[in-house]
């Protein structure tokens, strides 16, 4: 089985990046863990430079090896995305995939190299897609790669963005069933880890969510036949990522008391072990952590970074 730490996945990390502990709830259980991070950065990566110092230190806190990104603007270059992240993160090189190139875009980093990229699943999603690849891990120290699926769906109440959730559940539940099962869309080695991860907003009602879990598909005429998403055709895992200093998984907004939990993560628990999740909230660490951490009070706040907190497995 597979140890995906903090989305950490068992995954090669250098000397000196796990080298640097802060004897704090960020330090990875183990140099071969790989840590997976999600975050909406609201469209200011990049794209407003008064925020990089900010997103420089939250992302060095974090560590990440793969990051999903949620509302990278449209007219951002992935190649610009991957410099920022080698000048700034290190640790590199970084490889990125953009997904859809219109609207805010979902954005996958990886410090390992990625293959079989899509933008969205067989038959299509609903907004945005889905930004998927394979993470390519070192054979040397890793039995399997990892498959992860980027996910930002459509945001706010009522009836039509409830249905476009749905519609993206659909198709994320029957491509998860294509990669578990011969022919179809996706072919991947028996026993790949798969993440789903990213901002979800899931604000109406449960079905969405149950649907991406269990496989209970709602549009069976277009996306097929219920199926379930695991290796041993169980149900996937809601990780449910916390802030170690409140127990609280609301990740939105980003105050020192949010109150919707939009950014989640899904995985398939028979084949990946997660030691380690968390939400990072610096408005809720302890002075003493975010000194070692090398973090400000209010870096993940609106005024600094994004409107969302990341998170971390």
């Amino acid at each position: 089985m597979a140890r995906l730490l903090v989305v950490v996945l068992a995954a090669v990390v250098s000397a000196a990046s796990f080298a640097g502990g802060t004897g704090t709830f960020l330090d990875r259980g183990q140099a071969t863990d790989i840590r997976v991070v999600a975050w909406n950065v609201q469209g200011n990566l990049i794209a407003n430079g008064s925020a990089d110092a900010a997103f420089a230190r939250v992302l060095n806190a974090l560590d990440p090896d793969v990051i999903v990104f949620e509302e990278i603007p449209s007219n951002a270059v992935e190649s610009a995305l991957a410099g920022w992240l080698n000048s700034n993160i290190g640790n590199g090189p970084w490889h990125t995939y953009g997904g859809i190139a219109t609207g805010v875009r979902t954005v996958l980093a990886s410090r390992f190299t990625l293959s079989m990229q899509q933008d969205d699943t067989t038959p299509v999603s609903s907004t945005r897609g889905v930004t998927m690849a394979l993470i390519n891990l070192p054979s040397g120290t890793y039995d399997t790669d990892i498959y992860l699926m980027g996910v930002h769906l459509k945001c706010c109440g009522g009836t039509a963005e409830e249905e476009s959730r749905q519609r993206s559940a659909d198709a994320i539940a029957k491509w998860l069933g294509d990669i578990r099962t011969p022919g179809g869309s996706i072919t991947l080695a028996t026993n790949t880890p798969v993440i789903v991860i990213g901002d979800m907003n899931l604000v109406g009602g449960t079905q969405p969510a149950t649907t991406m879990l269990t496989g209970d598909i709602i549009d069976n005429g277009t996306f097929g036949a219920d199926i379930k998403g695991d290796w041993d055709v169980s149900n996937l895992t809601d990780l449910v990522p916390r802030d170690p200093n409140t127990n609280d998984a609301d990740t939105w907004p980003s105050t020192s008391s949010p109150s919707s939990r939009l950014d989640r993560s899904f995985y398939t628990d028979s084949v990946l072990i997660v030691p380690n999740d968390f939400v990072l909230n610096t408005n809720t660490m302890t002075g003493a952590q975010r000194a070692a951490a090398g973090l400000n009070a209010n870096d993940t706040s609106e005024n600094a970074t994004s409107d969302h907190l990341p998170i971390a497995m």
